[in-house]
């Protein structure tokens, strides 16, 4: 349905939490397989440093599986496998059946849309809503800057301002008198 402000589609997203084993590294394949020989393949990746893994479309970069993408002659093909590889090596196979009936939520969220011209704000139905963590760090940010700046601030000062001045006050040593007195002596028109 589109509507003025919203869209909503059907589709799926892929999100994988690793309890044991050693991580994957960098970029790998994550593949949907379908009836009829539907592959559909994107591009799997490790969330930061955590143990989850997700996977996008590196053309839209988008994260949703669009239901469409396993439709063939206007019949949904049933999703019937996931595979993740890293170049020729399969890392996991897992055989799955996602049919069509699994995508309900498109239909509940047009219908209360349309009924309530509003998005809705907590569940209902086949609709759930996990909470919403809002992480923000500005005033620690600003804080450490601050912090920062100062203490840099106030080490240059010291460095260059209360720091003895050497070059030039002392008076020097007999030897390098002597050393000095023969340069002279050696070319006095160099000096």
């Amino acid at each position: 349905m589109i509507n003025e402000q919203y869209f909503v589609t059907d589709g799926l997203f892929f999100i994988m939490h690793q309890t044991e084993g050693t991580p994957i590294e960098g970029y790998f394949d994550v593949f949907f397989e379908a009836d009829s020989d539907i592959e559909v393949q994107y591009l799997g990746f490790r969330v930061l440093d955590f143990p989850l893994y997700s996977a996008l479309d590196q053309d839209t970069e988008a994260n949703m599986v669009p239901r469409s993408l396993f439709v063939k002659q206007s019949i949904y093909q049933n999703i019937t496998g996931l595979r993740l590889s890293l170049g020729e090596d399969i890392i996991l196979e897992i055989p799955l059946l996602i049919t069509d009936t699994e995508y309900n939520v498109k239909s509940e969220l047009d219908t209360y849309i349309s009924t309530n011209d509003e998005v809705p704000s907590e569940a209902f139905g086949n609709v759930s809503f996990a909470p919403v963590i809002i992480i923000d760090v500005k005033d620690k940010v600003i804080l450490n800057i601050s912090i920062y700046i100062v203490a840099v601030s106030l080490f240059t000062i010291g460095l260059f301002t209360y720091q003895k001045k050497r070059l030039g006050k002392k008076e020097p040593t007999i030897g390098v008198k002597q050393d000095v007195a023969k340069l002279y002596e050696q070319d006095p028109k160099k000096r």
